[in-house]
């Protein structure tokens, strides 16, 4: 196996484990929302919003669907959420990233003859099992769905009425990950580079300690280059939101490592720090969401002391 691929590997485990209890809900009801049904919310230009704990984008053109992600819950689940809009038939599935709560639905589509797509690390990623937060080795997802098309560099894909652009970014929220355009919708899909109702989950300390806070924010820079004041942006996990609720998100970012590094160089420990409660008045996610703000804090905390996810 490449070193590359084992290390997204290691960080598929340690996101999943986050995304599972970062479901909205799950830390304030005890709700899976993964479980839950699945929600259609209508984006414009052809264009939805499927939520189940992490969220998928369809998007209809004038014979035949792109679905970006295929989320978590029960395959059957999402065929007929898609069925329900639109009977044309999925042509294309963009997964964003390795991680099983974007692609659990990868082979229920390929047997109805999409083509997978992704990077080549998330597409190998795929393809190996991995331990999950408890422990437990799980198995690959189902062959059939494994990406049989890989693209590394911004590419073009499209189907009659829907075009979008296939963005590869580097170590951000981990390894292998892509951001999604639609330049026609002006709508954005970033996927698990951005989770807009908490603050931010990435490999920093465990699993691959491949993710980058740095690399985060450059990220979000490229994407807010890319966005104008009417991109509608679709997140992993959480709500929409737009170019003025993830700019406001980006400055947080900056200013608490900005805070964080000042109460390092006083010497102050982590718990000090955690205890400081810098997000205290901070709103930048939306309402609703896990409140994850400590244990942001104290992963941003060691990956500063360390450089290990900096």
């Amino acid at each position: 196996m490449m070193p590359a691929t084992r290390r997204l590997l290691a960080a598929t485990a340690f996101a999943l484990a986050a995304a599972l209890a970062a479901a909205p809900g799950w830390a304030q009801t005890g709700v899976n929302a993964f479980k839950g049904p699945i929600t259609t919310t209508a984006i414009g230009g052809g264009l939805y919003q499927l939520s189940a704990g992490s969220n998928a984008v369809l998007a209809v053109g004038a014979d035949g669907a792109i679905l970006i992600d295929s989320l978590f819950n029960d395959p059957a689940k999402l065929v007929a959420s898609v069925e329900a809009v639109t009977p044309r038939p999925v042509k294309l599935l963009v997964n964003t990233h390795a991680h099983l709560d974007h692609t659990a639905g990868n082979a229920i589509y390929a047997g109805k003859g999409a083509r997978i797509v992704s990077t080549s690390l998330a597409a190998g990623a795929m393809q190996q099992p991995f331990t999950g937060g408890d422990g437990t080795q799980r198995p690959p997802i189902d062959k059939a769905g494994w990406p049989t098309t890989t693209y590394d560099k911004v590419t073009t894909l499209s189907i009659p009425g829907q075009s979008l652009r296939f963005i590869p970014v580097r170590n951000a929220h981990g390894e292998g990950d892509a951001m999604v355009f639609f330049p026609k919708a002006n709508v954005l899909v970033l996927g698990d580079l951005h989770h807009s109702h908490e603050y931010p989950v990435w490999d920093a300390v465990t699993g691959c300690k491949c993710g980058s806070y740095e690399g985060n924010l450059q990220v979000y820079r490229q994407a807010l280059k890319l966005a104008d004041a009417r991109t509608k942006i679709v997140p992993g996990h959480g709500g929409l939101t737009n170019k003025a609720e993830v700019t406001a998100y980006v400055a947080m970012l900056e200013r608490v490592r900005g805070q964080v590094k000042a109460l390092i160089a006083r010497g102050k420990s982590k718990d000090e720090v955690v205890a400081a409660k810098l997000l205290a008045d901070d709103h930048s996610p939306q309402p609703g969401g896990p409140d994850n703000r400590d244990n942001f804090i104290a992963t941003l905390y060691t990956a500063l002391q360390t450089g290990v996810g900096a």
